[in-house]
């Protein structure tokens, strides 16, 4: 499928549904926005065990996501607070796609005082792009692991993994031009104060997770 067709198939499946889910994502927010308002106060280095408790929230809203579109089940807001089983595994599959930004933060927080002179800085930042790069293409090559897992809980965190990467061959520029193509949705967010994300987010969200299907269904076929 096109990138077009996935996100049209993913506003044929909010429609009717957008109560309940600006509900979760307003939940979801608003836990954001207390939880970093504490971490606020703590040491910087320590900023991604922020990211660590909201994976928790987010396996929650693609929960909530997946029960849109499967046909046996109904979308409830408590999927937000379900998915306690596979908490754990979430975690790894979390610092497993982000451990190139994770390392690259630290390692540049802990240098940074030490950066004193032009020459420095140049090699400084000439590092910090490089390693920026390849942390995100870790990112894209492990994008569908939480989601493969919430599809599938007996999953393991390192068949997830495999099975995102498998997936991403070949599919990693569509994979960057969905979140291009909403560029525009994003700035309205920014126009409505913030308000617009409650519609943006589950729309961005859900339409990975059809792409992530529709890769997943060509390779059934395939074999």
């Amino acid at each position: 499928m096109s990138v077009s067709d996935l996100k049209e198939l993913s506003q044929k499946q909010l429609s009717g549904k957008w109560k309940t889910t600006v509900t979760v994502i307003f939940i979801y927010l608003l836990i954001y926005l207390v939880i970093s308002k504490i971490f606020e106060i703590l040491p910087a280095y320590v900023f991604f065990l922020q990211s660590i408790i909201l994976v928790f929230f987010s396996i929650g809203i693609i929960t909530f996501l997946f029960n849109i579109i499967r046909k046996n089940r109904k979308e409830k807001i408590s999927d937000l607070f379900s998915q306690t089983s596979i908490y754990p595994k979430a975690i790894i599959l979390y610092l497993a796609q982000n451990s190139g930004f994770i390392l690259t933060y630290n390692m540049f927080y802990l240098l940074e005082p030490h950066i004193n002179n032009d020459k420095l800085i140049i090699i400084y930042s000439i590092l910090f792009f490089i390693l920026f790069i390849i942390s995100l293409i870790i990112s894209i090559i492990f994008a569908f692991s939480t989601i493969i897992l919430v599809n599938n809980p007996s999953t393991s965190a390192i068949d997830a993994l495999k099975q995102s990467k498998k997936l991403m061959v070949g599919n990693k520029l569509k994979y960057m031009y969905i979140f291009v193509t909403f560029i525009g949705w994003f700035l309205f967010a920014i126009l409505t104060f913030g308000v617009g994300l409650l519609f943006v987010l589950p729309y961005l969200q859900l339409t990975v997770i059809n792409f992530y299907k529709d890769l997943k269904e060509n390779k059934v076929q395939q074999s």
